[in-house]
């Protein structure tokens, strides 16, 4: 009897070992069918996902432009080797060398314009000249209409003329062009491109300030446009892609663009700069980039001691 039980157990063991490895060769199957399978859409969304996170992270650190802004060439970020604690390469051209270059265009020292000179000037920028909304350093303190920016503080080259500014005599927003239409200003300085020295070669940065230069013009007949030289960096400023070498190298291109546009150069880096070639560090709110109430002191100084000839 006992016998004839294991007999009847035996063809039940067999058959359930036998689904097992039917089973199992089945998975293992349909695993290597998938392994080989072509990237299908969910693997595409997975990568397509991947590719938008890192170029938002270096849209964050660029400033580039996004895609809604509908920009026609998108800034390539470049760095270089310069060694931020050696001395900084020295400027292309001193005050003189530059007046002797563009004797009609570099504006040199007269006598202090005084503070109504000021009063007239409507400042366009990039966060640089927010600065002088934040710290009110003009008339108006931080209430100041003198400060044309955008909400986010800041002007990139690549959008001048479709970034809006904050018109603050009314707190509306509107296109650079439409701004200057509506208030008709004396005196407008523009102090442009320490975010596209990063990026931007002389043909397309001169075009992006030219355009805007256009722009204003064809806004208002009797309205003085100085370019402002981009501001120095402090000698432990970390972003590589902004360099002194590239900002000594970017305002050659403003001096001379300002030349051929008729307009007015002032050269204020030089009463920044230390005797290493940085900005001063009492200069410096203290990131390396972004003015002091000090500073702001110094360049409202020299834009009254470097005035428009009448």
């Amino acid at each position: 009897m006992r016998k004839r039980r294991k007999l009847k157990v035996f063809p039940i063991v067999t058959v359930a070992v036998f689904l097992f490895v039917v089973i199992f060769a089945i998975v293992l199957v349909v695993k290597t069918f998938n392994d080989k399978k072509p990237i299908g859409n969910n693997q595409s969304e997975e990568k397509n996902t991947n590719i938008e996170e890192n170029v938002s992270d270096l849209t964050e650190i660029t400033d580039l432009p996004t895609a809604d802004q509908k920009e026609e060439k998108t800034p390539v970020f470049k760095e270089d080797d310069t060694l931020f604690n050696e001395d900084a390469p020295k400027p292309v051209y001193t005050q003189k060398e530059l007046v002797e270059l563009y004797p009609n265009t570099v504006l040199t020292e007269t006598e202090d314009a005084g503070e109504s000179y000021i009063n007239d000037i409507i400042f366009i920028g990039d966060s640089t000249t927010h600065g002088m909304a934040f710290y009110g350093v003009l008339s108006g303190g931080k209430e100041t209409n003198q400060v044309w920016t955008p909400k986010s503080g800041t002007l990139a080259m690549w959008n001048l003329l479709t970034e809006k500014i904050v018109y603050p005599d009314d707190d509306s927003e509107m296109l650079i062009g439409d701004a200057i239409a509506v208030k008709a200003p004396k005196i407008v300085v523009l102090t442009l491109g320490v975010n596209g020295v990063s990026s931007l070669e002389k043909e397309d940065f001169k075009k992006y300030y030219s355009d805007l230069i256009k722009e204003i013009k064809d806004n208002s007949d009797e309205v003085k446009i100085i370019l402002q030289s981009i501001y120095p960096v402090c000698d432990y400023y970390e972003i590589k892609s902004i360099s002194m070498e590239k900002i000594n190298r970017a305002n050659t291109w403003i001096a001379e663009l300002a030349s051929e546009e008729e307009v007015y150069y002032l050269n204020t880096i030089s009463a920044l700069v230390n005797e290493k070639g940085y900005l001063t560090n009492s200069y410096c709110n203290g990131d390396g980039i972004h003015i002091s109430p000090e500073g702001f002191e110094v360049i409202l100084d020299y834009i009254r001691t470097h005035r428009i000839p009448d």
